[in-house]
């Protein structure tokens, strides 16, 4: 594979610099807070967690939280990419051709990112 050393060597550094630990730690911290905040917030409300039922809806909300918030911090990480390839499509021409189809800007722009 072409890619293989280039991907070893930024494993490596990526490793070595405190950079990627920060972020992994900061993230699971940001978990954790959400994760603690939905058990507040349900038994704040009274609701049940411990029939099967209860149990069941809280885990689906915390699993829910989580996906979200992950999601919310992986936009920073594709927005700029999608946002070149928008603006690339000015230099190969298409870009006419693509606002004046008939997709919304929501569509093309989650078709990039997708």
């Amino acid at each position: 594979m072409w890619l293989e050393p280039f991907l070893r060597r930024e494993l490596v550094t990526s490793v070595r610099g405190s950079r990627a630990f920060d972020d992994r730690r900061n993230t699971l911290l940001l978990i954790g807070l959400v994760v603690l905040g939905g058990f507040a917030a349900w038994d704040q409300l009274g609701w049940d967690r411990s029939s099967i039922e209860g149990a069941s809806r809280f885990g689906r909300l915390i699993f829910g939280l989580t996906v979200a918030t992950l999601a919310i911090l992986g936009l920073p990480l594709v927005i700029p990419p999608v946002a070149r390839a928008i603006a690339s499509e000015r230099d190969h021409r298409s870009l006419d051709t693509l606002l004046a189809s008939r997709f919304s800007s929501l569509e093309i722009v989650l078709g990039g990112m997708v």
